[in-house]
């Protein structure tokens, strides 16, 4: 709406009269547009260009807005189609108008506008042909770029799926195909020496059995060379000298044929242990080789003078929000995107924190000013709940889910043994030998409970920060303060996920036989239920009890939809130990969503921003920005073309 006809719907409004208000007011004059001369049937088509998803530069990376300039830009591009509205043959006048105001007059169907700002437009199209009628076209343009902005820990930062990996999909398919190979090789080689053993012992006992027949012959020969001897008689055992000498050379003859028979065994059985030792030295040498094809994870850099760093935040456009405002971006061609990804790896509701929530809002408004914010994506609470610390402790303690600190494997088993053949042996045992003066139980106990006061905080302190999540002020109102003007419900709240259990929906089990790669070492199947009906379940109570307390949307699905998922799924939707070595060349992946995943997550979230963004459903109008003041009904109202 133009700046006159605004100074006259205010002066209207409080009883004032304005300068000018008759002629901005007035009937049209014959040149200018008329809404009651739309033509049925007749219309154009407009867009926006997309503002998130792009590699501009090349890098492998997606681009976000980093500075005040790119989050507000001084104008937004819509580009008009009328190329489907009947030309005829010769030259063919578009004349556009908005808000009244004639904007252009081109001679090609196809023209973009620069508007000022976001918000509801009337844009009217005159098609003037040579022959023919002219054609009036009427159309409410609203112009919306969705501002989201995404604050909290690694599950929103998208810590586990680095947007240029370390390792390749396919190197960590070898790995896994390779240390498969590698324990069936073991296996079979153990076998083989087993084989081995038992052939030995076949020979030595052929031998031995040659030697008494050996003898049993000599002595028959000793005896009997004076036939009428005792000893020949005993030796004879009744039976002709002939025919007894032939029975014990036969005997010899069989016992010969044994051993041949025995140490044929023997080195058949060495043979085959030699080739599955080789076997295995084969796959080892395989791992080793493909630990020169892991590179170095790329993550997106930190923000320009980002006020506590940023480099280990490990922010990736395939986390779940990022997730979610792509997905926005590509489902309306007539809105756009602008995403701010602030979350951080290790955040915490905790002042005391570096990484903590309290910093990363306060940074956003300097970024923002008092532009419109459309949604603010949270999660948080998993560090101050100590639920990365849970994990870990369920790792080492034996009975985790119990008052006492009883240290279990601070090795990890063969698992570390697997990894060291790709570099990381020392920092799996590094990441098995912490240690816990609490148990797992413990933790949990003493850090939950803090959770209702710190969600408070931020409700009440932190959010009332972000000048573009307030309402705006009423001129003709009273004064409200900040937080009496937190739009609450553009806050949305995510649950933490279900890593407990296998595609089946039972319990992860640790089996010492099975894949250790499908397994986390020395986590039994009664500490995976406590993680999951008493950890997981106070986690996500907290959240759920924050967002009914403080008006927030919670993004309710996320742990259902994990149930058969988990850490020994097969299907499964997080990054297990071995893969957060391979894939980020540390340990801090582990236990996270994996690229299916943060796309999950992302789903439930676009699925819970649709319905505030999209009232009447995507195919209907988007919620208009914030306007102080609204167009009269008869400008704005929008013309239904049969």
């Amino acid at each position: 709406m133009n700046t006159a006809l605004r100074l006259c719907l205010l002066g209207g409004l409080i009883g004032l009269p304005v300068t000018g208000c008759r002629d901005t007011l007035s009937v049209h004059s014959p040149g200018a547009p008329s809404f009651d001369r739309a033509t049925p049937g007749a219309s154009f088509e407009w867009s926006v260009p997309p503002r998130f998803g792009m590699d501009r530069d090349g890098d492998g990376l997606i681009d976000y807005p980093r500075t005040p300039e790119q989050i507000n830009p001084p104008s937004w591009t819509v580009n008009f189609n009328a190329c489907a509205l009947p030309t005829g043959e010769h030259r063919t006048d578009y004349k556009w108008y908005v808000d009244e105001e004639p904007v252009a007059s081109v001679t090609s169907c196809q023209w973009s506008h620069e508007f000022p700002t976001e918000g509801t437009y009337n844009v009217v199209l005159k098609v003037h042909r040579v022959s023919g009628p002219v054609i009036w076209v009427e159309q409410v343009v609203t112009v919306q770029d969705w501002l989201m902005v995404s604050f909290g820990d690694s599950y929103a930062s998208g810590e586990g799926v680095s947007e240029i990996t370390a390792a390749s999909d396919q190197l960590v398919a070898d790995f896994e195909a390779t240390v498969g190979n590698l324990l069936a090789a073991k296996q079979h080689l153990a076998r083989m020496e087993q084989a081995v053993r038992e052939a030995v012992i076949g020979r030595d006992q052929a031998l031995a059995h040659l030697e008494r027949q050996q003898d049993l012959l000599s002595n028959l020969l000793d005896a009997c060379e004076n036939p009428l001897s005792l000893d020949c008689l005993d030796a004879l055992l009744g039976l002709p000298f002939d025919v007894a000498k032939a029975e014990f050379e036969g005997r010899v003859d069989d016992a010969e044929e044994r051993l041949r028979d025995a140490r044929d065994a023997l080195d058949a059985a060495q043979d085959a242990f030699d080739a599955a030792r080789d076997a295995v030295a084969s796959f080892e040498r395989l791992l080793e080789e493909l630990q020169a094809g892991i590179g170095h994870a790329e993550w997106q850099p930190p923000y320009a003078n980002e006020a506590w760093g940023g480099e280990d935040c490990h922010r990736s456009a395939n986390g779940a929000p990022a997730r979610a405002a792509l997905a926005l971006e590509e489902s309306d061609p007539r809105t756009s995107v602008t995403f701010l990804h602030l979350a951080c790896s290790g955040a915490q509701l905790d002042r005391s924190k570096a990484n903590k929530l309290s910093r990363q809002i306060p940074w956003a408004d300097e970024l923002i000013g008092p532009r419109e914010i459309d949604a603010v994506l949270l999660s948080i609470g998993g560090n101050d709940a100590g639920f990365a610390d849970v994990i870990k402790a369920c790792l080492i303690q034996q009975s985790c889910h119990e008052s006492a600190v009883l240290e279990g494997d601070p090795v990890g088993g063969t698992i570390c043994f697997l990894l060291d053949f790709v570099g990381f042996g020392q920092p799996c045992n590094d990441f098995y030998g912490q240690v816990f003066s609490q148990s797992a139980a413990d933790i949990l106990a003493t850090r939950v409970a803090t959770l209702p006061a710190k969600y408070e905080e931020l409700a009440r302190d932190h959010l009332p920060q972000l000048e573009g999540l307030l309402e705006p002020l009423d001129p003709l109102g009273p004064p409200r303060a900040p937080v009496e003007r937190v739009r609450s419900r553009r806050v949305y709240i995510t649950e933490y996920p279900d890593l407990t259990k296998d595609d089946s929906r039972a319990y992860c089990a640790f089996d010492p036989t099975s894949n250790p790669l499908a397994m986390m070492p020395v986590i039994t199947q009664a500490e995976w239920r406590w993680m999951d009906q008493v950890a997981a379940s106070a986690l996500n109570g907290a959240v759920a009890n924050a967002a009914g307390t403080h008006d927030w949307n919670l993004v309710g699905g996320i742990y259902s939809a994990w149930a058969p998922h988990g850490y020994c799924a097969d299907r499964r939707w997080v990054i297990r130990l071995y893969e957060t070595f391979l894939m980020q060349r540390d340990e801090k992946g582990v236990m996270h969503p994996n690229r299916p995943g943060h796309n999950n997550n992302g789903g439930a979230i676009l699925s819970a921003l649709m319905g505030e963004l999209y009232p009447e459903g995507l195919s209907g109008k988007p919620r208009a920005p914030d306007e102080q003041f609204s167009p009269p009904v008869s400008l704005a109202r929008a013309v239904t073309i049969p």
